[in-house]
């Protein structure tokens, strides 16, 4: 009897053939290590390919971002991207679009003058009341006094004494 070689689960042929020899308990560890096999392989595409979903909406948090749009991205149906996005990353589509959204307008506040509604619009907002609730459930506190409270660290780092 030959050695057998070794693969990687991920180069191993994904073929069952029919064997009249194989005892059934032999057959169900076949189809069992096959089974993980295709696991493997699901989540690594899935994973290689929310890591795209995630830098494109990190790169463009204003687009208008849809489930479908999303999901298309994957190259996957909207039911297989939603329980694979759920999995690789440990939150909903919505949350994370959310805090990516949020993440950015914070970034666009303490560097810029842009008026809240502005900001809103930029991270892709319609309402700016809409914005600032996220906001202020994500951050704590409103955009406007985020703004404040990074105005007042800025001068503080710098040694400006403020009222």
């Amino acid at each position: 009897m030959a050695p057998q070689r070794t693969r990687s689960p991920l180069s191993t042929p994904l073929t069952l053939r029919k064997t009249h020899t194989m005892d059934p308990v032999s057959h169900l560890l076949r189809l069992a290590k096959v089974t993980a096999t295709l696991d493997r392989r699901c989540l690594l595409g899935a994973a290689t390919r929310m890591d795209a979903v995630v830098r494109a909406v990190l790169e463009g948090p204003g687009n208008n971002w849809s489930i479908t749009r999303l999901a298309r991205l994957a190259a996957m149906s909207r039911a297989t991207f939603l329980r694979h996005f759920t999995r690789e990353t440990g939150m909903s589509v919505g949350v994370f679009l959310a805090r990516a959204r949020v993440m950015a307008a914070a970034d666009i506040l303490s560097s810029t003058g842009d008026t809240v509604a502005t900001v809103a619009g930029l991270v892709g907002y319609g309402s700016e009341s809409a914005f600032s609730r996220v906001f202020r459930s994500e951050v704590g506190m409103s955009p406007a006094e985020f703004r404040r409270d990074q105005v007042r660290r800025e001068r503080n780092l710098r040694g400006i004494r403020t009222k």
